[in-house]
């Protein structure tokens, strides 16, 4: 037994997911090990595989044990085993490594009970090099059904041949003990049939969060903003998905659904999530035509600008009627400063991108130019980034003129 194996690399960098890589070249070492029952027609079979001392410690592997006096397999899982996370990056967790020699031809049950959601991988040896080991994937099981985290495998295994099973913590880094029941069934005993349940997410907007999937209350997965995640080995019945963790996201309907799971069958159960996400100011400009036309008061004519500004907006939360612009702004160098809210700027686009733009009329008197800092709110109350413009003075600008830099909207506020 192997108690610090912290790097898994080689051949099962993909041993959490559906396909497994088949190493290098077969290059045949034995050993020998315990002697089966000479009066058993299977005796003979041959002696196990000797496992490179490499894997071993790469792969959390304990001593062999044989399909003719294979008894219940009982140990812990613990962070100073092998971590998920070599094997593949983002998932939390352990496993550990039971090498079984089949001395004989048996069909076994292999019943995962845990204190942690567990997952277990049957695979064939078919081979070793001086560090690393040949192997097929022959069966794997996450979960019995959704009220049950433990995992349950049903195998023939042929004389002669060499396993390796692999037991996995797969929530959160859980830890804990494990117990493998074996039993034998005969061969007119097939497996019980199972379905699976598929679970999609698409999100719009923010995609950047992580959210969490249960069956039936119990059983939990991550799920990326734009993920899929599948529970399979699932009793047929009726099962609760249930998709939490939203942060400040929302489900478009309900977060919960009722799915029927069918023997030999996978049923998907979609969602759609809508995440608020602040538009982007990607530009700013201004835009004057015509000087002196529009009063700040009785006796002064202001100039009217439009302010510019280019959006995006992840939500298409950009509205007319609904998106409201602000402005921070001071003249220079006189320092006159204020700000202004416009509820209803003038919008050009749909609403992922476009331009927005609102008026104001701006009397300089004797300063030289004016600094705006505008910013935009959309439909769900997100703020943009802000952007700022210097607007100097246009010549033949203040007719008549006057005493006291202004901004105001066109007509005078």
């Amino acid at each position: 037994m192997h108690a610090t194996h912290r790097r898994l690399k080689r051949f099962t960098r993909r041993a959490l997911g559906l396909t497994l890589a088949v190493g290098l070249v077969v290059a045949l070492s034995q050993c020998g090990g315990d002697e089966c029952d000479p009066a058993d027609p299977n005796c003979g079979a041959g002696e196990p595989l000797s496992i490179p001392g490499q894997y071993q410690t790469d792969n959390c592997v304990k001593t062999v044990e044989r399909t003719s006096s294979l008894a219940d397999l009982s140990s812990s899982i613990s962070p100073t085993d092998c971590d998920n996370n070599n094997v593949d990056p983002g998932v939390r967790g352990y496993f550990e490594t039971w090498h079984i020699f089949a001395d004989r031809t048996d069909i076994l049950n292999f019943s995962a009970q845990s204190d942690f959601d567990n997952k277990m991988q049957l695979l064939l040896a078919t081979g070793t090099t001086d560090t690393s080991v040949t192997t097929q994937l022959v069966k794997q099981s996450d979960d019995r059904d959704a009220d049950d985290n433990g995992a349950h495998i049903s195998e023939t295994l042929q004389s002669g041949n060499d396993y390796l099973l692999r037991i996995f913590s797969l929530s959160d880094g859980q830890t804990g003990s494990y117990r493998i029941e074996i039993s034998r069934v005969s061969e007119e005993e097939p497996p019980p049939p199972t379905g699976a349940v598929r679970v999609t997410v698409s999100t719009r907007g923010d995609t950047t969060t992580t959210y969490r999937v249960t069956l039936n209350g119990t059983k939990e997965r991550d799920i990326g903003p734009n993920g899929t995640v599948t529970f399979s080995d699932l009793i047929p019945d009726q099962v609760g998905v249930q998709l939490t963790d939203l942060g400040s996201c929302t489900v478009t309907g309900s977060n919960s659904q009722t799915v029927t799971v069918s023997a030999n069958q996978t049923v998907t159960a979609s969602f759609e999530v809508d995440c608020p996400t602040a538009p982007i100011l990607t530009s700013i400009r201004e835009e004057h035509s015509t000087l002196n036309n529009c009063p700040v008061d009785t006796s002064r004519m202001g100039t009217t600008f439009w302010i510019v500004v280019g959006y995006s907006d992840a939500n298409g939360d950009i509205e007319s009627g609904f998106t409201k612009a602000y402005l921070d702004y001071v003249f220079n160098p006189g320092g006159n400063s204020g700000s202004a809210q416009f509820d209803d700027p003038v919008v050009s686009g749909d609403g992922f991108s476009g331009e927005l733009r609102y008026d104001v009329c701006i009397y300089f008197w004797d300063d030289d130019s004016i600094d705006i800092t505008t910013w935009i709110d959309d439909r769900a109350g997100n703020s943009s980034n802000a952007l700022s413009i210097n607007i100097p003075k246009p010549n033949g600008a203040n007719q008549p003129t006057g005493t006291g830099s202004r901004l105001g909207r066109t007509p005078q506020d």
